[in-house]
């Protein structure tokens, strides 16, 4: 018999009897999904604890479960991730009572970097969201019981008439179905729903399709479940600033002349840049699947040109994006001749490519999601909340291997 030798395929090796050794890599991309499965699993266990419930539960009973929930689910991570988590929970509660200090904040980013301890992070702040979404969906349910015919209402700046509306409710989302012309002087011509983020409100174009209505209505029942978290407290473009100082960069703000940036290792790391827009991606998630987001992709081809682009038409955090790279534009502009202003442009052309190339992958990750069944593009919506956005290539290897597995 010949030496043993590593080879591909098991089932050649049990037949030759040859020994199987296993690729490093493919042992640590394995372990990588399966705590991505927990995460997702956990994501949609609470879900599922939520739909269990109804609209008139007492909100004090639909608390108690979802905390139970939470605990439970928790449990099941390593105690290490855990006790990270516990100790960035104290560390909050005390700042609600202090005030946050520089040394509070570097402490939570540290322990945060673990993205097991983030996800329960996450977690909370959704599982505290939903609570208080169900109050205003209880009070919801008996107001608009007692509202006389005729009354109108308003959603945002536009009145609406009561009469008009198809009103659904679950425990923590309220549907609000309007007529075509209602829909457009409320929400334009880019959709046929809108979540309205922070509450537990969404708006419905009505059809003539029951299927294709309630189809539209647990979409932005997803959306609502998510835009719990993570809010950190600080728009990208402020947290960007707070990592300048931290890694010894200047802020652009002082321009100061003393100890200035001398390579790319003393900027933030763009993945960190990234993944400060985690909440803003999520709270218009649904911007990505507009027709005139998608017009950016088909007919500007130049990754600058897409940047501005898209920029330009996803809110809150193409704002914080164009900030962002005016900042290190400004650095660059400031040494063009020496490695301090060759690093900051090196920086400013990988965020802006990183920043153009995750807006995409959202695109494709929930398009694909969509074609293949109501259940993946459910936990496409699980990836996205579970993942930060320097991880969503992840979500193209999931349907992958979904699509393989078909």
């Amino acid at each position: 018999m010949r030496e043993g030798r590593a080879i591909e395929s098991p089932e050649i090796a049990a037949a030759e009897n040859f020994e199987v050794v296993e690729n490093p890599r493919e042992v640590e991309r394995a372990e990588l999904f399966e705590r991505l499965e927990h995460r997702v699993d956990t994501f949609l266990d609470m879900k599922k604890t939520v739909e269990s419930l109804r609209p008139e539960t007492a909100p004090n009973d639909f608390a108690e479960t979802l905390n139970t929930n939470f605990i439970r689910r928790a449990e099941t991570f390593p105690e290490a991730v855990t006790e990270k988590f516990i100790r960035v929970r104290k560390i909050e509660r005390n700042v609600q009572t202090d005030g946050v200090t520089p040394a509070d904040q570097a402490t939570i980013n540290d322990l945060l970097v673990d993205q097991d301890v983030r996800f329960l992070w996450n977690m909370d702040r959704v599982r505290s969201s939903l609570i208080d979404k169900h109050e205003a969906v209880y009070a919801t349910s008996q107001d608009f019981s007692k509202r006389p015919a005729g009354q109108t209402f308003m959603i945002g700046n536009q009145e609406v008439n009561l009469d008009t509306v198809e009103l659904g409710l679950d425990p923590v989302h309220i549907s609000l179905g309007l007529d075509a012309s209602d829909y457009k002087r409320v929400a334009g011509n880019h959709s046929k729903g809108a979540h309205l983020v922070g509450t537990p409100f969404s708006i419905i174009q009505r059809t003539e399709d029951p299927a294709e209505y309630q189809s539209v209505v647990r979409h932005e029942a997803m959306h609502n479940l998510i835009d719990g978290a993570p809010n950190i407290g600080t728009s990208p473009h402020e947290n960007f600033n707070d990592l300048l100082l931290q890694t010894n960069a200047q802020s652009p703000a002082s321009l100061a002349p003393e100890s200035p940036p001398r390579s790319l290792e003393q900027y933030p790391r763009v993945d960190r840049i990234l993944d400060s827009f985690h909440d803003e991606l999520l709270a218009h998630l649904d911007l990505v699947e507009w027709d005139k987001i998608e017009f950016g992709r088909k007919h500007v081809p130049e990754v600058e040109l897409k940047f501005v682009w898209y920029t330009h038409h996803y809110a809150t955090a193409g704002l914080d994006a164009l900030d962002i790279d005016s900042d290190l534009q400004a650095l660059a502009a400031r040494d063009p001749g020496n490695p301090a202003g060759q690093a900051a442009q090196k920086l400013s052309e990988d965020f802006t490519r990183r920043f153009t190339a995750t807006i995409e992958m959202m695109q494709d990750g929930l398009g694909r999601g969509k074609a293949l069944g109501p259940e993946v593009f459910e936990r496409v919506h699980a990836l996205m909340f579970v993942l930060p956005p320097s991880k969503y290539r992840h979500i193209r290897r999931y349907l992958d291997s979904v699509e393989k597995a078909q």
